[in-house]
Parts: structure tokens; C-alpha cells; sequence
């Protein structure tokens, strides 16, 4: 049996109708539930990758999935936490092509003890660092 699926919304339920290999009619529902993982807009997909403290600072190539299969994405030194790499051709399917794949940065901490982490970090404040934040966010 093979139905002509309509177009569905982000998640959905239908019942189409459909031949089967003797010309019988048969009704088929169909459910379009979210990816656990993919956020759809249009033909472009949008994922939020956790990514560890040292791999935003240092950078990395973390191995990810896609609809196409897995690929190596370049993690630039410096990254933070919300920011959006985009790479190319690893949406959905469209006219002349496929859509493209926005992954959104999430600077993660692993579970467990963090007092070595902490000491270092406490160490660093007290040497010269620039401020983060401009006057606007003190009020």
C-alpha cells in the first residue's frame, strides 16, 4: 500500500486513502510526530547541541547526525553557548536542492565534582579580564 501523503503541519494526524497492489481502496493513518531532536521550519532544520566547556573554549570537530547521515562539525576556538553555525545543504528536501541544517551551541557542564574547575575559574576571575557585560545590563 502505498498512500499520497498531504502536506502536514509540524505534527500531525491524517487518514488518506490508498491502493493496494489488488486496486483496493484502504483508509491509512498516518501520524507526523516532532524529532527529538530537529526543530523543522520550511526545508531548514534546527538542532541545539549540547557542547562541553572545553570544546567551546578550545574549539573541536564533534560528530553529529543528520538526515543525510553523520558529518564532522567544526566547533570554532572561542564559542559560546547560543551560537548558531549553519551548514549547508542538510535540510530537507526542495526544488533545487536541500535546505540547510542551524545548529545552536549549548555550553553544557558534565555532572560530577567541579571543585578543580571551580578553583581554576576562581584563580583566572582574579586576573585581568575584561568585563562581559556593557553598562546597559547594571541599570
Amino acid at each position: 500500500i502505498i498512500p499520497t501523503i498531504p502536506d502536514f503541519a509540524e505534527s500531525d494526524r491524517r487518514t488518506v486513502e490508498a491502493l493496494d497492489e489488488k486496486g483496493e481502496m484502504h483508509h491509512v493513518t498516518v501520524i507526523l510526530e516532532a524529532h527529538k531532536l530537529f526543530e523543522k521550519k520550511n526545508v531548514d532544520l534546527y538542532l541545539s547541541l549540547p557542547i562541553g566547556l572545553e570544546e567551546g573554549l578550545l574549539g573541536a570537530n564533534i560528530r553529529i547526525v543528520t538526515p543525510h547521515g553523520p558529518i564532522q562539525l567544526k566547533i570554532p576556538e572561542g564559542t559560546n553557548s547560543g551560537k548558531v553555525l549553519r551548514v549547508r545543504g542538510k535540510g530537507l528536501p526542495k526544488q533545487d536542492g536541500f535546505g540547510d541544517l542551524y545548529v545552536t551551541t549549548v555550553i553544557t557542564l558534565p555532572k560530577g565534582d567541579h571543585s578543580e574547575l571551580k578553583a581554576m575559574v576562581k584563580r583566572w576571575n582574579s586576573s585581568t579580564l575584561a568585563p562581559v557585560r556593557g553598562e546597559e545590563f547594571s541599570g
